[in-house]
């Protein structure tokens, strides 16, 4: 499974160039750099393992960190040369065209409401009718509801937002991200994500409140007090632009793919890092699909099942995910 996810970048870039997909994908490098002293041999480490499998990984030192973030607040980090920026959204569109111009059927808008197995076939049933097919691939992740009810014990459904400003001014700009390129701390429990797109704007992502999830604004803030905290002195930013969603979490944070019976299996688990893992994935899928698990590079695995996955996850987005904001004092 390693192999195959350390290709997923180069398989995303050589699927957007051959199918001329438009969604303004940047090779320009991601970089984790360390809030801590302590968090510099482990990215290390995981630069090792991660060029074991052919990936261009460079280790930063402490000026190299400072270049690439404009501040000299870390202590370190490693650089994924291969990996960049895109529009997700592009992304799938360009994906769903591709896929529709070589004889795909895709039926939108209409909610999947229940399966069935009949005579070695399954049937998808909808609001304006159904589906019949070989086999039944179900790749909702965290959007699955009620159609195979069990999956809900697998992984917590955590909600998730995108926030981003008006545009900046150059010289703000080129502050956050002086080489143009994203970068995050190593800190998975308090996410600090800083990439200004192309046109200027600050981009990020967070956890959303549960009060006025909507207001760019107040999603931002925990976001813009820790910005500011790396930052001196920043201007004011408009918060412009919120959107949200939810994302499936496995124990570990990696995807799964399960059997749920005769040709039918499930995707998940993809913990907020999906658009390239999912491109490599949904190609192996697509091989499991019409040749068999021997011909599938992705491991299939046996269901784990999460504690209290509704409960956690309330108390993650109301208590946990605040409580790590207000005891996050590393900058």
């Amino acid at each position: 499974m390693n192999t195959m996810l350390a290709g997923a970048v180069p398989l995303l870039d050589c699927i957007i160039l051959k199918y001329g997909i438009c969604c303004d994908w940047t090779p320009c490098g991601i970089a984790m750099v360390a809030q801590k002293p302590a968090v510099v041999p482990m990215l290390s480490y995981l630069a090792d393992d991660w060029a074991r499998y052919s990936n261009p990984v460079r280790v930063l030192d402490v000026c190299g960190a400072a270049e690439v973030t404009g501040t000299n607040r870390f202590f370190g980090g490693i650089l994924f040369e291969a990996a960049g920026r895109l529009n997700p959204l592009s992304y799938t569109r360009g994906l769903a065209r591709a896929a529709v111009q070589r004889g795909a059927a895709l039926f939108c808008g209409q909610q999947a409401l229940s399966v069935e197995r009949t005579k070695g076939r399954w049937t998808i049933n909808t609001e304006r009718g159904s589906v019949v097919a070989r086999s039944l691939l179900i790749a909702t992740d965290a959007y699955s509801n009620g159609l195979w009810p069990v999956l809900k014990k697998y992984f917590y459904r955590v909600p998730l937002s995108m926030v981003s400003t008006s545009p900046l001014s150059d010289e703000i700009a080129n502050r956050l991200n002086p080489v143009g390129m994203p970068y995050t701390d190593a800190n998975l429990n308090n996410l600090f994500w800083v990439m200004v797109e192309g046109g200027n704007r600050l981009v990020t992502t967070t956890v959303p409140p549960r009060l006025r999830p909507g207001d760019p604004a107040r999603v931002a803030q925990p976001f813009e007090r820790k910005l500011r905290r790396v930052y001196k002195n920043l201007p004011e930013l408009h918060w412009e632009h919120a959107w949200s969603g939810y994302v499936g979490v496995t124990k570990d944070r990696l995807p799964r793919i399960l059997r749920l019976g005769d040709d039918a299996y499930t995707i998940y688990g993809y913990s907020g890092q999906g658009i390239a893992n999912a491109t490599a994935i949904g190609a192996e899928a697509a091989n499991l699909l019409q040749y068999g698990p021997d011909n599938c590079a992705m491991p299939i695995t046996e269901p784990s099942v999460v504690t209290a996955p509704e409960l956690t996850a309330f108390a993650m987005r109301n208590f946990a995910f605040p409580a790590i904001r207000l005891l996050d004092r590393y900058y």
